[in-house]
């Protein structure tokens, strides 16, 4: 799967970055949106869970909120992630104060998923519900609404000669999901509606380049001054705005993705237990860390594990296919195997093999489960002799002799550090070292969100050395307050 690399978040707001189990891998539906935008628009994908947070995931990051509690987190419209419920006697709706990055040079596009039945008007001296109104009396930019008593899309576009109106002819007030979009392209100056990836009707002209002047985006309904009406009463999801005129191959296009119900994100859940039916989405999965038992999500249900992460059959890389691995009763040899996933460019897992991990030098490389406990690590793991007494949490560096011993930050020779332990060992004993993962050691009071450097007592510290030729090596960064996330960076500056 493809990342478009601009400003745009790949975890919700509120949780942790570092948190590994809320991270959301873009679906194959919003990629296509996200690879196709150019540098003015947003995109919210109503996918949130707190109506503090009405998420932009475009690339100027146009977040807004949520008024009169709308329903959150109800079932999606396409293929994957959520969809919120507005209620139309209730007056709910989201706005986006301001519009700084989501203008262009005089073409938009907008559109959204919606499924009603309103036939009626919300709000004193209202004829309409809106699904995307840019119009507020001041600034005039689009009314995209429904016509509750005939079932059929408008559009409004202001250009210079004033309001336009688009009458569509297809009624989408009927209960069933539908994809609708308007377009003003002002190389051609025409104004479309569009229904399900069909343009709806004759195109209108407007009559020379629109105003591109735009104030709040509002969600659900229109604001008028201090007013509000037109209130939507249904459901909307995967709200974008272009600040340009998108082509009709991807008008078209986006439909058919959207209708594709297989497409799904594939994220990574982790519990002890099996998991709930109402967890995740299909083409998920989710590890039981107590068996090490691993599940995938297909047509709702989460049946039984597909593979167990603490002993998969050995084989080549892409040879040993997903339903050869061995059930948990193999013992592996030397050397330690982990799953190799293929994603497609929709974001399903498409191949999964048994890889194999082998060092002539080094044993027991793994992948262990998530920390759980005191003293316990998740992540990639090796075990190597100790040339000293170490301890839960002590950084080590290889020492010429092959040996791990406490790295330093003010004893040249004694870094960098290569990872750290995760085990006590006495002098020449075997120790886990954690090379890459998380460890948790209830007796560390870390500042979360704070980088931790090696010390210069052979320990952990979140001050970095300062003294003259001590080093600083940055070993991770603290995601809890008893949490480490260890990846220590093998580049390293000294003091002079």
């Amino acid at each position: 799967m493809s990342y478009k690399q601009h400003a745009w978040r790949h975890h919700p707001k509120g949780t942790d970055p570092l948190d590994l189990t809320s991270f959301q891998p873009h679906t194959g539906y919003q990629q296509h949106i996200l690879d196709s935008m150019p540098d003015a628009g947003g995109y919210w994908p109503l996918d949130d869970t707190d109506t503090a947070f009405l998420d932009d995931i475009g690339p100027n990051n146009r977040d807004g909120v949520y008024v009169n509690d709308p329903t959150l987190q109800v079932a999606p419209l396409i293929g994957d992630g959520k969809a919120v419920a507005f209620h139309g006697a209730s007056g709910t709706y989201g706005k986006v104060i301001g519009s700084t990055g989501l203008v262009g040079a005089g073409s938009w596009t907008v559109g959204a998923w919606i499924e009603t039945t309103q036939s009626s008007s919300f709000g004193i001296g209202s004829s309409h519900a809106q699904v995307v109104c840019a119009d507020d009396n001041s600034f005039r930019y689009f009314q995209f609404r429904l016509v509750p008593a005939t079932g059929v899309l408008e559009v409004i576009g202001f250009g210079l000669t004033g309001p336009i109106t688009k009458v569509g002819s297809v009624v989408v007030n009927d209960g069933v999901r539908h994809l609708v979009a308007a377009r003003y392209d002002g190389g051609t100056d025409e104004m479309t509606l569009w229904v399900d990836g069909v343009q709806d009707g004759a195109a209108v002209t407007l009559g020379g380049t629109p105003s591109v002047s735009m104030g709040d985006l509002v969600i659900g309904c229109r604001e008028v001054g201090a007013a509000f009406e037109d209130f939507f009463d249904g459901v909307i999801d995967e709200v974008f705005l272009y600040g340009d005129a998108a082509d009709d191959t991807f008008m078209s296009g986006l439909y058919t993705l959207g209708f594709d119900t297989t497409v799904t994100g594939s994220t990574w859940y982790f519990g002890v237990g099996a998991p709930a039916t109402s967890l995740g989405n299909n083409g998920d999965f989710y590890q039981d860390t107590s068996t090490g038992d691993i599940y995938e999500k297909v047509a709702g249900s989460w049946g039984s594990p597909i593979a167990n992460s603490t002993v998969i059959a050995p084989g080549g890389i892409g040879t040993t296919e997903l339903e050869d691995f061995g059930d948990g009763s193999e013992t592996v040899g030397d050397s330690t195997h982990v799953a190799e996933v293929t994603v497609d460019d929709k974001g399903r897992v498409s191949h999964m093999a048994a890889v194999a991990i082998s060092f002539p030098a080094v044993s027991d490389l793994a992948v262990t489960a998530a920390p759980g406990s005191d003293d316990t690590a998740s992540g990639i793991t090796v075990d190597l002799t100790a040339g000293e007494s170490v301890a839960m949490g002590d950084p080590v560096y290889i020492k010429s002799d092959g040996k791990v011993w406490k790295a330093d930050a003010d004893t040249a020779g004694t870094f960098p550090a290569i990872g750290l332990a995760v085990t006590t060992a006495a002098a020449n004993a075997t120790v886990t070292v954690l090379l890459l993962g998380f460890a948790r050691h209830d007796a560390w009071a870390w500042t979360v969100g704070g980088i931790v450097y090696l010390s210069t007592s052979s320990g952990l510290t979140q001050t970095q050395p300062s003294a003259t030729d001590n080093a600083i090596q940055i070993i991770g960064v603290a995601p809890h307050a008893d949490r480490l996330y260890v990846n220590p960076q093998l580049v390293w500056i000294t003091h002079t």
